[in-house]
């Protein structure tokens, strides 16, 4: 929370409230928008200011298309290198558990086989 904010927050509950709005801020050039802000209590210490928080914090907005598209590229990419890498553990020319091929020249085979626009040495993906 910035400076200004807690100087213009008059109650707990405002500071509480700005504080919470700061941490969803982000910059879309550099991240996604946070999909949730954490607020761990165990003792539930907080409840009785969280039921008062809801009527002062908007519903935060859903992802735009943009966001919602490249976060999915994100999920199939991994699931694409999950794909790669339990071949990789199966194949017969795997070394160190399929984090190395000896079919593979060079270091950081990992690397070489999270690039999608590579393909195996031996033809398997």
């Amino acid at each position: 929370m910035s400076t200004a904010d807690t100087l213009q927050a008059k109650t707990l509950l405002e500071a509480v409230r700005a504080s919470l709005a700061h941490a969803g801020r982000f910059n879309p050039g550099d991240v996604v928008a946070p999909a949730a802000v954490l607020w761990t209590d165990a003792d539930g210490q907080w409840r009785p200011v969280v039921e008062q928080l809801r009527g002062l914090m908007p519903e935060p907005p859903a992802p735009d298309a943009e966001a919602q598209t490249a976060a999915e590229a994100v999920v199939a990419r991994l699931a694409e290198i999950k794909r790669r890498f339990a071949i990789c553990k199966a194949c017969e020319h795997a070394r160190d558990d399929g984090f190395a091929c000896v079919l593979h020249a060079g270091c950081c085979f990992g690397r070489f086989r999270s690039d999608l626009a590579n393909a195996c040495p031996a033809g398997r993906w």
